[in-house]
């Protein structure tokens, strides 16, 4: 796991939340979700479906949703969130 402010996909309860890592030490783990809520986690309970590196393209967003790397619906409305964010909320369809 990447350390202190890597981005992550963290899945609790059946959702997938954008997170970042708060803290990392030999037994545990604490990410902060973009909602405000902190998790602390043991690293014997951790694993590749609980916790997980977000790519690139999900942290910075995208303004074509096709080259997302990651398609899921947490990625796409983490994507649309940052879009919003950016006051890029519309999309130009070409013909």
């Amino acid at each position: 796991m990447s350390g202190k402010g890597a981005r992550v996909w963290l899945r609790h309860k059946e959702q997938l939340l954008p997170s970042t890592v708060s803290s990392c030490d030999d037994s545990s783990l604490v990410l902060t979700t973009d909602y405000g809520k902190v998790i602390y986690l043991q690293k014997a309970d951790l694993n590749r479906e609980t916790v997980y590196p977000m790519h690139p393209s999900s942290v910075n967003g995208v303004e074509d949703m096709s080259t997302l790397a990651e398609l899921h619906e947490a990625a796409i409305m983490h994507n649309l969130f940052l879009r919003y964010q950016k006051d890029n909320i519309y999309v130009r369809a070409l013909s």
